[in-house]
């Protein structure tokens, strides 16, 4: 493949999206993401044991068949053998049915691991989705600015020709569009680089164009530390730990019902067919075995077993008590940026006004071109802050319907 071979291929792996609001784009990454995918097979491995398991269960039944000849220079032979069997196990102490809980209890695991990782691919995304929202409104800031600095570098370089400034006003102002100029570059790759993140988490071709639009104002989200704890408990990643301490304890129950006894019957039927005449024979049996000696194997498998269940039991607290302390503290995120976003949109409200203020001054001739960067530097301080602010009203949002094991996305 030569290089415009591959430049014509990568151009028409190239996606062109429509807008996208952030519920469609966590559908999209539901739907797509690589380590949804590899979950979701792992639920379908662990199913397929568990069918396994239960096939256990069910006798077995074989058939072969085979033909021979043989010969020697006066003679040659010929016979053929055709045989069915079944076989089943009519008692084994029980391992059986503790394997099947074991699968069970794995199965579950993988379901809820699967239910983890989608919350956690979508609270990545919304986060994603919101850090280009949050990007695209400081670029429309920035591109503000720099038209406020353009609009005092013109008011220095009338108030130069009119007499009424130094020319040092119009160096200074030339100095601040630079500034804005190359602020406003920054904030524009900030975009592009915050774009392509999003791009990752929806397993998107890189350079893929996407817009995303701005989300309706943050649902109320009213609960109680209390019921924060609580709801916390019903995580889909307690659910797997528990599941975990049920798997763990049905191979400890099957480790020590594997020294026990065991029963088993067969039968089967078999037909031969030669030259020197046919024939037919059947056999039926019974079965039964107790291990005696194996050198401390088993002994040592029931303890190796013990010790995993008490490990998936000190998982499982563990887990409950991390759950929770996420919750308090999403709760608390969540708290924070209710009150930080009211009090960013009281500090621009007061920037606007300083810098308006700060302009007529300037105009009139009683204000000073440096009370006007002064001025400006803090409004876009301020404008900036109340977007992030905005935005991470929704981010810790997601973070909180996560933590309380919700939907991510109302």
């Amino acid at each position: 493949m030569n290089a415009l071979t591959a430049v014509v291929l990568l151009t028409a792996m190239v996606i062109t999206i429509p807008a996208t609001t952030i519920q469609q784009a966590v559908a999209t990454a539901l739907e797509q993401n690589p380590q949804v995918k590899v979950a979701a097979n792992a639920v379908r491995s662990a199913e397929a044991r568990l069918t396994a398991a239960r096939a256990a269960l069910s006798p077995t039944a074989s058939a072969s068949v085979g033909a021979s000849i043989s010969g020697s220079d006066a003679s040659t032979s010929s016979s053929g053998q055709a045989r069915v069997g079944a076989s089943y196990a009519v008692y084994d102490s029980g391992v059986r049915e503790a394997q099947i809980r074991q699968a069970e209890a794995q199965a579950e695991s993988s379901r809820q691991a699967l239910a983890a990782t989608q919350a956690s691919v979508a609270v990545e995304t919304g986060t994603a989705f919101m850090s280009i929202v949050t990007a695209e409104a400081v670029v429309a800031v920035r591109e503000q600015a720099l038209e406020q600095a353009r609009t005092q570098l013109r008011a220095a370089e009338a108030g130069v020709r009119a007499g009424t400034v130094p020319q040092a006003d119009v160096v200074r102002a030339q100095s601040q569009v630079a500034t804005a100029e190359f602020n406003l570059i920054d904030a524009r790759g900030t975009v592009d680089t915050r774009r392509s993140a999003l791009l990752v988490l929806l397993n998107l071709p890189a350079g893929s164009a996407i817009r995303v639009t701005q989300p309706g104002a943050v649902p109320a989200m009213e609960i109680s530390a209390a019921q924060a704890a609580d709801a916390a408990l019903r995580r889909p990643e307690v659910k797997q730990a528990e599941a975990n301490v049920r798997a763990a304890e049905a191979g400890l129950q099957a480790t020590v019902a594997q020294g026990g006894v065991s029963v088993s019957v067969d039968a089967g039927y078999g037909v031969s067919i030669a030259s020197t005449g046919n024939g037919g024979s059947w056999s039926t049996g019974i079965s039964a075995s107790v291990p005696l000696f194996d050198g401390g194997r088993r002994a040592a498998e029931v303890e190796a077993a013990r010790a995993s269940v008490e490990s998936a039991a000190v998982q499982l607290a563990q887990t409950r008590l991390q759950m929770q302390h996420q919750a308090q503290q999403a709760l608390t995120q969540f708290t924070t940026s209710i009150a930080r976003a009211a009090a960013a949109e009281k500090a621009a409200l007061a920037a606007r006004e300083s810098f308006r203020a700060a302009e007529g001054r300037y105009t009139a001739g009683v204000g000073t071109v440096v009370e006007v960067e002064t001025a400006r530097t803090e409004l876009v301080t301020a404008e900036v802050s109340l977007r992030q602010a905005q935005s991470d009203q929704w981010t810790t949002l997601v973070t909180l319907r996560r933590a309380l094991g919700l939907p991510v996305i109302p």
